[in-house]
């Protein structure tokens, strides 16, 4: 018994002891590289941190300069587009920053004045050489139409995005309408209704089926005469403002005299002699001096 207690110890202080040693060449082996690992992911976790952090910083300053920019009452086209060359990438900024752009240079040929320009209340420029020319218009048309292609483009595809992509189409069937080309409008709203119908966007398909139908009336080119060749317009008739009369007003006769005939009474006219009073009417003003009545 007492020998088997012996084995029994000495085998449990082998197994031991192997154990232990093994562990310790373990250790010897592979705590660097753990200790490397596991500094390289705590370094690894801290820059992805201070990565999102700034990624995050850059989408809130994109979007706060691309708000004041846009706010203003006659946003620069050029300042919209510079914002979205700098923060191109960053979420929908460059998106939204080319339509809103693009809708200035579109609204700029409307109007007929350069973007930006002080324009008074009463609709007149205080500064004649803002009006646009001809060849202002054309270079406005054409700017609009290459940014709204650039969002249209870059947008394709990509979910999420599918209002600006509609938006920008929108656009380019607006400026083909401002050019008189029915045919290249109607091309963009059926690429619009191939893109929403039967989709979550299906109000845009019955907006541009209800504007492909409005193009007929781009056909007929309606005429702007010049002055030379209107007609004269007739002379303007002399106006002549009649007198104005005083009005007349009813002079109730007093009591006792006659009734106005309309004419004045000549001053040499007799006086109307008063009218004696009836005996048989008169009523008492003293009660004393009243009879009594006969019993």
């Amino acid at each position: 018994m007492d020998d088997r207690q012996r084995q029994i110890r000495e085998g449990a202080g082998q197994l031991e002891s192997r154990l232990n040693q093994e562990f310790i060449e373990f250790l010897q082996k592979w705590s660097m590289p753990l200790l490397i690992v596991v500094a390289l992911g705590a370094v690894g976790y801290a820059g992805w941190t201070r990565y999102k952090k700034a990624e995050t910083e850059k989408v809130n300053v994109a979007f706060q300069e691309l708000e004041s920019v846009s706010n203003s009452a006659n946003p620069s086209p050029e300042s919209l587009a510079r914002v979205a060359d700098d923060y191109d990438g960053v979420r929908s900024v460059p998106h939204l920053a080319r339509l809103a752009a693009a809708d200035a240079h579109l609204r700029a040929v409307r109007l007929g004045v350069k973007p930006g320009a002080d324009v008074k209340p009463d609709g007149s420029l205080t500064n004649a050489a803002d009006a646009l020319t001809e060849q202002d218009v054309v270079e406005g048309l054409s700017r609009a139409t290459q940014l709204y292609q650039r969002v249209a483009e870059d947008t394709a595809g990509k979910p999420g995005m599918a209002t600006l992509r509609i938006s920008a189409i929108y656009g380019l069937a607006a400026i083909a309408e401002s050019r008189a080309l029915p045919d290249e409008a109607q091309r963009n709203y059926e690429l619009i209704v191939s893109i929403t119908d039967g989709g979550p966007y299906e109000p845009h398909a019955k907006v541009a089926r209800a504007r492909i139908e409005s193009l007929k009336a781009l056909d007929s080119k309606v005429k702007v005469f010049s002055k030379a060749e209107l007609p004269e317009l007739p002379p303007m008739p002399d106006l002549v403002t009649p007198p104005l009369e005083s009005p007349k007003v009813d002079v109730l006769p007093a009591e006792g005299s006659a009734a106005p005939s309309g004419k004045a009474p000549a001053a040499d006219a007799p006086k109307p002699e008063p009218t004696a009073p009836d005996p048989t009417k008169a009523t008492p003003t003293n009660p004393a001096q009243t009879e009594p009545a006969p019993k």
